[in-house]
This record gives C-alpha cells, sequence and structure tokens, in this order.
C-alpha cells in the first residue's frame, strides 16, 4: 500500500521525464516560500529559464535526443543550485528556479554563473553530440511583484529579453 501511494505521489508531484518538481508541487512551494518572505521580510528570486533553439534540436535529431536533453538540462540545474532551491519543469523546454532566503538581489549570479559555466556540451551517443544554450530571466519579491504569476511573468519578459540579445545569458527584469 505504501508503494502505491508513493508511486501516485510520484505521478501527482514530479515531471514523469526529468524527475524534477511539476507545477503543482512547484506552485505549492512557491507559495509556501512566498509567504515565508512576506512574513519574515526577506527576498525571494525566481529564475525562467528556456533552452535556446530546442525546436531546432527535436527537428535535426528527433524528440528521443530532445528528451534526453532535457533530462541533461534538469541535470546541469540540479548541480547548479543550493540543495533548498526548488527547481520545476514548466512545460516544454522550460524551467524554473525558485531561490529562497537570499539575502541580496545580486545573490542569483552565483547560480546563474553556476549554469552558464557548466558544460554545455550533451553527449547522446557516440555519434550524437548537441551544444546547448539557455536564456535566464530572473525577477524578485518584494521589488517585482507580489504574487507567484508575477514574479514568473517578469522572469518570462526577462528571459525574452536575453533570448532577443541572442541567446545564451541572464537578464534581471528591471520595471520601465
Amino acid at each position: 500500500m505504501r508503494e502505491k501511494e508513493k508511486e501516485i505521489e510520484k505521478l501527482a508531484y514530479y515531471d514523469h521525464l526529468t524527475g524534477l518538481a511539476n507545477r503543482t508541487l512547484f506552485y505549492n512551494m512557491a507559495d509556501k516560500f512566498l509567504e515565508e518572505a512576506k512574513r519574515n521580510g526577506s527576498k525571494l528570486g525566481l529564475m525562467f529559464i528556456d533552452i535556446d533553439h530546442f525546436k531546432r534540436i527535436n527537428d535535426m535529431y528527433g524528440h528521443k535526443v530532445g528528451d534526453q536533453v532535457l533530462v541533461e538540462v534538469a541535470n546541469l540545474l540540479g548541480k547548479s543550485t543550493r540543495k533548498y532551491d526548488i527547481i520545476s519543469r514548466h512545460g516544454g523546454d522550460e524551467f524554473l528556479i525558485l531561490l529562497p532566503n537570499i539575502k541580496h538581489y545580486s545573490n542569483y549570479r552565483i547560480v546563474a554563473s553556476r549554469i552558464s559555466n557548466a558544460n554545455r556540451k550533451i553527449i547522446v551517443s557516440e555519434n550524437v553530440e548537441v551544444h546547448i544554450s539557455l536564456s535566464i530571466g530572473v525577477s524578485f519579491y518584494p521589488k517585482d511583484g507580489n504574487t507567484i504569476n508575477e514574479l514568473i511573468s517578469k522572469a518570462d519578459k526577462a528571459m525574452y529579453c536575453a533570448k532577443n540579445r541572442g541567446g545564451n545569458g541572464c537578464i534581471q527584469y528591471l520595471a520601465r
């Protein structure tokens, strides 16, 4: 019975391909961390990450290779974050990272630097090597929004600014 409950929980809260938190678990955790940040007057960061030219990877190598790229990016993000950061597959080739309890707004740069400096060459098989780049947008509570959806929206806008600048970069949301 316990095994069945664990399996049901896994299906309900984790992405089947990458093993990362899914949207449901992400929103549950994000709401808790946001309430904690509001109570304690602390900062909360949110990173929105997208694989540059992912459609081209799927078109060129097929969806099986695309899936392997998603798994490797999930692993890269896991190795680049702190143990209490929350990583989620938001959908398709989009990932979210929640950065709770950051002391200064600039602290996100440590995680962003680890992601940027990680090996971006994914070896899928003996004869297939895929080079990837990531575009990252960042937003913060309280300066960029009071809800998780506001933070996601603003980090998404910042990520598209990174893409429009050629991709393979990280941009912090700036109110206009």
